[in-house]
């Protein structure tokens, strides 16, 4: 599999867990019923792709400083990690601008 096509994918479903988490924190706050082990559970699994996202981030980076060491005219793709995405899970936040 394709280093990008992982990282798009790994972060397609960190974005789905973020976004279901703060769905289900929202109608925490309304009047439908919602339970605290299931808030647990869906926080549980956001921070758990947050942090396959970032540790995928990082390796792809090691492996771009690795290759532009072999090969200095190389440079990196320029795609940065998602700073934002580390607290979104906690905060309820979404980490895009």
């Amino acid at each position: 599999m394709s280093t990008d096509y992982r990282l798009n994918d790994l972060r397609a479903q960190a974005r789905h867990a973020r976004q279901r988490y703060a769905l289900y924190k929202a109608r925490a706050y309304g009047l439908r019923p919602t339970t605290d082990s299931r808030m647990r559970e869906l926080q549980r699994e956001c921070e758990g792709a947050e942090a396959r996202l970032r540790a995928a981030e990082a390796e792809e980076e090691r492996l771009v400083d690795v290759a532009s060491r072999s090969d200095p005219g190389r440079q990196g793709s320029g795609e940065k990690g998602h700073s934002a995405a580390e607290s979104a899970c906690v905060t309820g936040r979404s980490s895009r601008p």
